[in-house]
């Protein structure tokens, strides 16, 4: 028994809750066989790349029904199928391919990038030790994931998709942090979240989610995106 972090109640906790979503890691290997599942130094060859056969997880989070069906699953559940069955257009403007989804829920694509800083600020693995939201700021995403909507904004969030031949597709990343902000590689896109909205190198980042009709993102070409991701993190 214990408190869970979503409904606050003392309920039974389930032994595996995983961080980042486990239908991210979904038929990964079936891409690509050999492609590191997640690769948590993903810019320095140097360093061994850990691959686990599963997403990664912790125990005593969350309860089975907030962790379920009921809870973050519906978020997870709506963006399946920006994966399996994406519906899209793609147009260039301002010689950058952009992909349009027509069908587009805020609330829900908001909210399912959300869980997953969300519960990585409340691992205990030391792949997520980065992350560090402040009590404020996760109480508040608790709140709006309860309501299923966002009734308090507590961040930006901008994606950026990879192209359809890009060396990182189909690749699952560890949060970087950029003074107050993070990014992530998480299959076909980069995450990134603004908490410090005074940071103009991060807001310049093409992309956010916006409460409109259409989700409209850039394609970075392959051609530019691992300089693109250095000059982020500032790796030269």
């Amino acid at each position: 028994m214990g408190i869970c972090k979503i409904c606050r109640k003392e309920k039974k906790l389930i032994k595996k809750s995983h961080i980042i979503s486990k239908l991210l890691f979904r038929d990964l290997f079936e891409y690509n066989p050999r492609k590191s599942i997640i690769q948590f130094d993903i810019l320095n060859s140097k360093k061994p790349v850990k691959k686990p056969s599963d997403s990664l997880y912790d125990n005593g989070l969350f309860c089975a029904q907030c962790d379920g069906d009921d809870g973050m699953a519906i978020f997870e559940d709506y963006f399946k199928k920006y994966i399996t069955n994406p519906k899209f257009t793609i147009e260039k403007k301002s010689e950058l391919d952009w992909i349009i989804y027509s069908e587009y829920d805020y609330d829900k694509f908001f909210l399912f990038f959300n869980i997953q800083i969300y519960r990585a600020s409340l691992s205990k693995r030391d792949e997520f030790k980065m992350v560090t939201l402040n009590e404020k700021i996760l109480e508040k995403i608790r709140v709006n994931i309860v309501n299923r909507k966002i009734t308090e904004k507590t961040n930006e969030i901008a994606i950026i998709k990879f192209s359809e031949n890009s060396n990182f597709k189909n690749s699952i990343g560890s949060f970087r942090k950029i003074d107050d902000n993070y990014f992530i590689i998480l299959r076909d896109f980069i995450v990134f979240y603004f908490f410090n909205k005074k940071d103009t190198q991060f807001l310049r980042i093409k992309g956010h989610i916006i409460k409109k009709e259409k989700l409209i993102i850039p394609i970075i070409p392959k051609k530019i995106e691992k300089e693109f991701i250095k000059s982020i993190i500032g790796i030269k």
